[in-house]
C-alpha cells in the first residue's frame, strides 16, 4: 500500500534569520489579547482559516500590543503511513498569520492557551464533523481536543517515507519548560507550553511596527478517522502572545523525523551565542550538536502541569535504556558534551542533574577533569538515575623514541635527544623549554609546552613541523612517520604533514577526542566514550577495528598495528598481518601500554613490563633488572622505560646510539 498524500493548497515562504539582541533574564510577559484561529473545510476543496478575537480577556500589564491581522496562505495535507489503516493517519493544516505590532519587542510567540471555552482543558474550543457525519459527542470531543497537537508545516518525502518540513519553518513552532510558564492570562484558566513564532519580514525575531510586516505560522495535525465522513470538518485554536526574554528555537518533532539536525542548529546560531534549542529528548540525534540542546522529557498540551491530560511527547527512560557517553578524559581537559545516551534509538540525552565527583567538575553540560584517577558520576534524566564511572587519564608522553633516536623531558622542563641525527631530530632547539609532552615521529619531533603550543623540529620533507599558525590551547601532541596530530582542550583534533595515505583528513565528524596517537601511515583517536577512530593507510588492515572495541581508555600506534588499553586492564591488538604479534597469557591487568614499529610493550599493575611482536633486533630482551616501571615507548628496534625515579633505562639495537642514555648528572626524567 501507497501513502496517501492528499494536497489541497500550499503557499508561504519567510526569508532569511538575522542577528539579535538577547535579554538575559527569562521571563513570559503579555503583549496582547488572546485570539481564536479557526480551520474549517478539512478535507475539502473549501477548506479555509479564520481569526477572531476572545472578547473576555481583560489584558493587563501591556506594554505593547501584538495582534493578529489575517490569514495569507494556508495549507492542508493528508498523511497515512505505507501499510497501515486509515485511523493511524494525520491530517496535518497550517495558516500564515499577518501580525501587527505597536513596538519593536523581540522574542514573541502565540502560546497555546486554555480557557473556559476549552475542550478537555486544552487550547481547542470547538469542532465539528464532517458535513454527512453525526455530531460529535461529548465524550468524541474530548477524545479529538485532546490529540490535536501542534506540528510544524510540513510536506511529504515519497523518497524517504518521512513528513518534511517546509522549506525555512525552523523557526516557527515554540516548545517552552514548564519552568517558563510563569503567569496566567487575565481571563484565562492557563497557558500551555507550546506555540508559535512571531517573525518580522526577514524572518528575524525582532517585530517591525509597519503594517502587516511580520508573520506566523500556526500548524496542527489532527488523527484521521476510519471513514473520511467522521473527520473533523473544523476545529478552533486559541492563543496568547506573548514576549519572552530567552531565545529558543525549537527542533520539532517534524524536523526530527527527517535527515539531519543542521537547520534548527544553524538558525540557532545565527540568533547569536545565548539562543538555545529546545528539543524532545527521544529524537535528537546529532552528536555534533548536542552540546546546546535543552532536551524536555514531556510537554503537555492540556491539563495542567501538574495533572497533564495530554502529550505531545512523554518520554522516561530506565537505567537500562541509558549509557555514558563520557567514560575517559583527559587530565586539565574541558568538554561540553551531554554525560548519557539512550542507547534503545542511539539518540544523545543530557543529563539533567549530576552528582560531582572529586575528579570531575562539571558545570551543566561541561565537564572539567581534575585528577588522575577513577571517580564515579552519578546522572537524573527524565525519572531515570544510573551512576557510571569516570577514568581521568594522563595521555602525555615525556619519553619517547623515534626511528633510531630516543628523546626525554628533563626535570626542569627541557628535552634531552640522543640517537641518529638524519635529519636534526636530536638538535633541541636551544630555547626550547617549559615542556610538559614529547612525541617522536620517524625523524622529527613535537614538544608541548605548559601553554598550550607545540614547537616542532627535524625532517620537515612532508611539513610535518610546520606547526600551523596560531595553534593554542593544545593538551595532547602526537607524531608519526612524517605526519603530526594534536588535540586540543575542547576535544577537536589538528592535522599537518604528509597525506599519502589520508593520514591528516580528519574525520568530518570527529569531536569529544581525549587522546590521540599516530603510526607510520595512519592515525587513531580515542573518544571520551571510550571508542576508537582510526584513518589513513590500511594496507595492514589498522583501520580494520574489531567488533566490540568499547571502554578503552589507553591508545598506542605501531607502525602499522594498533595497541589498545580497556579499563578492565586487558588489552586489544590489530593491524600489520606480516608479523607474529601473539599475545603472552599473561598479558593482564594492564596499567599502560606503548608500541614500537612492530612490536609492543606493557606495563603490568605491579610495574613490570611484559613485550612481544617482533624480535629482529632483541627489542623484547628487557633487562633483568626492570622494575618499578611508569612508562614505556618503542622505537623502530629498541625500547625505553621510565622508572619512578625519573631514571630511564633503554634495550635493542644500538646502531646510532639510540639506547646511550645520556651519561649527564643529574639527569632525570618527568614522570607522566
Amino acid at each position: 500500500m501507497k501513502n496517501i498524500i492528499i494536497p489541497v493548497l500550499l503557499g508561504m515562504a519567510l526569508a532569511a534569520c538575522g542577528q539579535q539582541n538577547i535579554q538575559p533574564v527569562p521571563s513570559l510577559k503579555p503583549v496582547g489579547a488572546a485570539f481564536t484561529l479557526t480551520f474549517d473545510g478539512l478535507g475539502t476543496p473549501n477548506f479555509n482559516a479564520s481569526l477572531s478575537s476572545i472578547k473576555t480577556q481583560a489584558l493587563t500589564d501591556q506594554q505593547a500590543t501584538v495582534t493578529p491581522i489575517r490569514v495569507v496562505a494556508r495549507g492542508s495535507m493528508d498523511y497515512i503511513p505505507i501499510g497501515e489503516n486509515r485511523v493511524n493517519g494525520f491530517r496535518y493544516v497550517y495558516a500564515v498569520v499577518s501580525v501587527n505590532s505597536t513596538a519593536n519587542l523581540e522574542n514573541v510567540s502565540f502560546l497555546g492557551v486554555r480557557s473556559s471555552s476549552s475542550i478537555a482543558d486544552s487550547a481547542i474550543s470547538t469542532a465539528i464533523r464532517a458535513p454527512g457525519g453525526t455530531a460529535f459527542s461529548t465524550t468524541e470531543l474530548e477524545t479529538l481536543a485532546l490529540s490535536v497537537k501542534p506540528a510544524q508545516a510540513s510536506t511529504y518525502n515519497s523518497v524517504t517515507n518521512k513528513i518534511v518540513p517546509l522549506p525555512n519553518t525552523e523557526d516557527t513552532v515554540q516548545y517552552l519548560p514548564e519552568s517558563a510558564l510563569d503567569y496566567v492570562p487575565t481571563g484565562m484558566t492557563g497557558l500551555l507550553p507550546y506555540g508559535f513564532t512571531v517573525l518580522n519580514s526577514t524572518g528575524g525575531r525582532t517585530l517591525e511596527t509597519t503594517a502587516n510586516a511580520n508573520r506566523m505560522i500556526v500548524g496542527m495535525k489532527v488523527p484521521l478517522a476510519a471513514d473520511p465522513v467522521n473527520d473533523p470538518y473544523a476545529f478552533a485554536f486559541s492563543a496568547v502572545p506573548v514576549s519572552d526574554s530567552v531565545t529558543r528555537v525549537t527542533q520539532t518533532l517534524e524536523a526530527q523525523s527527517h535527515a539531519g539536525n543542521a537547520a534548527v542548529v544553524a538558525r540557532a546560531a545565527a540568533l547569536g551565542s545565548s539562543a538555545s534549542i529546545t528539543a524532545l529528548p527521544s529524537v535528537f540525534n546529532s552528536p555534533a550538536s548536542r552540546n546546546t540542546v535543552n532536551a524536555l522529557c514531556s510537554l503537555r498540551t492540556a491539563g495542567i502541569a501538574s495533572n497533564p491530560s495530554a502529550y505531545l511527547i512523554n518520554r522516561s527512560f530506565t537505567a537500562a535504556n541509558l549509557e555514558p557517553v563520557v567514560r575517559v578524559i583527559s587530565k586539565g581537559q574541558t568538554l561540553s558534551t551531554s554525560l548519557f545516551v539512550n542507547t534503545d534509538g542511539g539518540y544523545y540525552l543530557p543529563a539533567q542533574s549530576v552528582s560531582n565527583t572529586s575528579k570531575v567538575q562539571i558545570a551543566g553540560n561541561t565537564l572539567t577533569a581534575l585528577e588522575l584517577g577513577t571517580g564515579t558520576v552519578t546522572a537524573s534524566a527524565c525519572g531515570s538515575s544510573i551512576t557510571s564511572s569516570l577514568k581521568v587519564i594522563n595521555p602525555n608522553i615525556t619519553v619517547d623514541s623515534g626511528y633510531w633516536y630516543s628523546l626525554g623531558i628533563k626535570s626542569d622542563g627541557t628535552v634531552a635527544a640522543w640517537g641518529s641525527n638524519m635529519a636534526g631530530e636530536t638538535i633541541v632547539p636551544t630555547d626550547l623549554t617549559d615542556v610538559v609532552s614529547v612525541s617522536a615521529g620517524n625523524f622529527h619531533n613535537l614538544a608541548l609546552k605548559s601553554n598550550g603550543t607545540v614547537a616542532a623540529w627535524g625532517s620537515n620533507g612532508a611539513g610535518q613541523i610546520d606547526v600551523p599558525t596560531g595553534l593554542s590551547d593544545v593538551i595532547v601532541v602526537a607524531a608519526g612517520g612524517n605526519s603530526s596530530l594534536a588535540l586540543k582542550n575542547d576535544g577537536t583534533v589538528l592535522a599537518w604533514g604528509c597525506n599519502c595515505s589520508g593520514q591528516v583528513n580528519i574525520p568530518q565528524d570527529l569531536s569529544d577526542v581525549v587522546a590521540i596517537s599516530v603510526g607510520g601511515l595512519h592515525s587513531l583517536a580515542l573518544k571520551s566514550n571510550g571508542t576508537v577512530v582510526a584513518w589513513g593507510d590500511n594496507v595492514s588492515s589498522q583501520l580494520n577495528i574489531p567488533s566490540g572495541v568499547a571502554n578503552i581508555v589507553a591508545i598506542s600506534a605501531g607502525s602499522a598495528h594498533n595497541l589498545v588499553l580497556k579499563d578492565d586492564g586487558n588489552v586489544v591488538q590489530w593491524g600489520n598481518n606480516g608479523t607474529d604479534f601473539t599475545m603472552p597469557n599473561t598479558v593482564s591487568q594492564i596499567g599502560a601500554i606503548g608500541s614500537g614499529s612492530n612490536f609492543n610493550l606493557t606495563i603490568t599493575s605491579s610495574l613490570g613490563v611484559i613485550a612481544w611482536g617482533d624480535n629482529t633486533h632483541n627489542q623484547l630482551d628487557l633487562p633483568s633488572d626492570l622494575a618499578n616501571v611508569v612508562a614505556v615507548a618503542g622505537g623502530d628496534e629498541h625500547g625505553l622505560a621510565l622508572i619512578s625515579d625519573g631514571s630511564l633505562i633503554a634495550w635493542g639495537t644500538n646502531s646510532f646510539g639510540q639506547t646511550d642514555v645520556p651519561d649527564i648528572s643529574p639527569l632525570t626524567f618527568k614522570l607522566p
